[in-house]
């Protein structure tokens, strides 16, 4: 049903951000009505990526990211907004679509899904957006089984979506996926951990790597200790013991957190604009000096600069509140989410 290959999607947009990630109710959708219809879509990817910019549209000169959601009510629509596609099973989607872009659906620039909320039931089907598949783009290819109807991966996104949009409406602040084994590898697809290899020892494995917990370990053999997001966050491995197999890790709300090797996979990772970032605990001085920022600072990515093929060696320029502009080493930074 809709997109067979979802999980691919949904692995392949937490590769590119760098961490699992969140949806995002647009500005632009209007207040649940439990008496009134709405239709909606949420947007994977765009033109070939997980971030964006929109140029049209009524997110004009906004940023867009995975998993953008818009809901807007059919109540008062006229007779040719309804009718644009020119089949009813079509209708409310490809005028939505158009709200959102410039182009038509059947360009299949735009990888997104369709749904609909009837009187507060949510409704998994569009014709015109579930069953479409695409290859515009070689590295971010999707296929549809030819349903209507979403995915069941996907129905997990909506529901999870519609329910907190229904109790808090567009405004509320951008929402987390929870931290819940069986819902992301529902949302992977799998019976276990992430697509990614095995990790068998620390041989797999370098210090500097970036890794996360795999979502398969519900009982780590050496605890959890005071990891706060678990299988969200990114770590740098700081140490590596050959002699029982445990790696050391540099999390975000753990500095020296300790696991076994088959606990944990690597990362393909590089920073990006808009993602929110922190000096690494480990780090004593910064390569180009600590300026006017202060330890635990938390500032926004305004551009990477690369100087050769490790992205860990790239120049990142951030926003912090004591310092704009600051400059750092990619290797030298710990992620922490995303600019909402």
């Amino acid at each position: 049903m809709g997109k067979e290959d979802f999980p691919a999607i949904y692995s392949q947009a937490c590769q590119e951000l760098g961490f699992r990630p969140t949806i995002k109710v647009s500005y632009f959708s209007d207040t649940y009505d439990e008496t009134k219809n709405y239709a909606g879509i949420i947007v994977y990817h765009k033109e070939g990526s997980y971030t964006w910019y929109n140029e049209q549209g009524v997110a004009k000169g906004y940023k867009g990211r995975a998993f953008y959601v818009i809901l807007r009510c059919t109540e008062g629509w006229t007779a040719h907004e309804f009718k644009r596609a020119g089949r009813r099973s079509m209708m409310v989607h490809d005028y939505l679509f158009h709200l959102l872009s410039d182009g038509e659906f059947s360009d299949r620039k735009i990888c997104c899904g369709g749904f609909a909320v009837m009187k507060g039931a949510v409704h998994y089907s569009s014709h015109c957006l579930n069953k479409q598949s695409s290859d515009v783009y070689s590295h971010r290819t999707w296929e549809s089984d030819g349903s209507k109807l979403m995915s069941q991966s996907e129905k997990l996104l909506v529901d999870l979506t519609v329910d907190n949009w229904k109790e808090r409406g567009c405004r509320g602040p951008v929402l987390e996926i929870p931290d819940d084994i069986d819902m992301h590898i529902k949302m992977m697809g799998m019976s276990s951990g992430l697509p990614v290899g095995s990790n068998p020892d620390t041989g797999s494995f370098d210090v500097g790597a970036r890794v996360r917990i795999r979502l398969s370990v519900a009982d780590p053999k050496h605890g959890w200790g005071p990891m706060q997001n678990k299988y969200s966050e990114i770590g740098v491995v700081t140490d590596l013991s050959s002699v029982d197999n445990t790696i050391t890790v540099e999390f975000p709300s753990c500095s020296s957190w300790c696991a076994d090797a088959a606990e944990l996979e690597k990362v393909a990772f590089e920073f990006k604009e808009g993602m929110k970032v922190q000096l690494r605990r480990s780090v004593g001085e910064p390569k180009h000096g600590w300026g006017s920022l202060k330890r635990n600072e938390v500032g926004v990515v305004t551009s990477v600069s690369s100087t050769d093929s490790n992205p860990e060696n790239s120049k990142v320029y951030i926003n912090f509140p004591s310092q704009k502009g600051w400059t750092g080493r990619a290797s030298e930074m710990q992620v922490i989410g995303f600019d909402s």
